[in-house]
């Protein structure tokens, strides 16, 4: 039951198991039918993008078109981005240091609530993109 205390019909999975998400947005709103017809198993819509009403118009049509489809929402997490700084190689296992403006050989992490929540010796895990230079 949802809070208008109507049921949704789940839709069954696919044999396989897979599902199948599709990102739609107000571009391809209209679309939401033929992208279940098409195997679609549920919908992303991509709130890093839209304003609240904006998020809940879409939701709305969404359901219009296919009541019982899931919906996921993707709200933006956290993006903490290293600062301006010369290039240079970093092998796996290498000690690197970060400090707010960049200091002296370290790299710039421009981000106080890092710094506010760990401490000196501390260790932090870098990831970087695949494709990333």
């Amino acid at each position: 039951m949802n809070g208008d205390n109507t049921s949704r019909v789940q839709q069954p999975l696919p044999e396989d198991g897979c599902q199948i998400v599709a990102t739609i947005g107000p571009a391809s709103i209209s679309s939401a039918a033929a992208l279940m017809e098409a195997g679609a198993t549920a919908f992303r819509l991509n709130a890093s993008h839209m304003s609240v009403d904006e998020l809940h118009l879409l939701a709305s049509a969404v359901r219009e078109q296919v009541p019982a489809c899931p919906l996921v929402i993707d709200l933006q997490g956290a993006k903490m981005r290293l600062g301006d700084f010369v290039a240079r190689a970093l092998h796996a296992g290498d000690r690197i240091r970060f400090s707010l403006y960049g200091a002296g050989d370290a790299l710039p992490l421009p981000h106080r609530e890092v710094f506010a929540a760990v401490e000196t010796g501390d260790t932090l895990s870098c990831i970087v993109s695949p494709g990333m230079p």
